[in-house]
């Protein structure tokens, strides 16, 4: 049983303590509770797996990418960046191969910092690694306060 739903902070409670919730496998219930966090998330985030496809992201991540919901399932790249940096595919496939994480500083197209951080994804039932996530940190005022 899969419930998609678009939640609110109000209705969110009520399903988690309706009887439909209770009713939920544990990881069902945790699956649903992940996705309500990502959907109120205020750090840009990208999930992609090991085969390139663009599995999830936050809201904020329409900032850096031409993004929408649609996306989802979509090969990344197919997915139009609005950052400077033109080695990100190469990089998420580093970090698949390598198993070792990545970071570095990248500028978007209006000049805005960020701290691009992309780290191996591990499947839990296979000890290996499924993909990566991708965030990116504001770095904007701490280098400006740094000259």
């Amino acid at each position: 049983m899969r419930i998609t739903r678009n939640f609110t902070r109000d209705n969110f409670r009520e399903f988690r303590a309706s009887p439909t919730a209770r009713k939920l496998p544990r990881r069902e219930r945790l699956t649903i509770g992940l996705e309500h966090l990502f959907s109120d998330s205020i750090i840009p985030q990208l999930f992609v797996d090991s085969e390139m496809v663009l599995r999830d992201f936050t809201p904020p991540m329409a900032e850096l990418f031409s993004i929408n919901a649609e996306d989802r399932g979509r090969n990344i790249y197919e997915v139009k960046e609005k950052i400077g940096h033109r080695c990100l595919i190469g990089n998420i496939r580093g970090v698949i191969y390598t198993e070792r994480s990545l970071e570095k500083e990248v500028q978007t197209e209006d000049g805005k910092w960020f701290k691009l951080n992309i780290q191996p994804n591990f499947s839990p039932e296979e000890e290996e690694v499924n993909g990566v996530i991708i965030t990116f940190f504001e770095i904007e005022r701490s280098r400006k306060s740094s000259y």
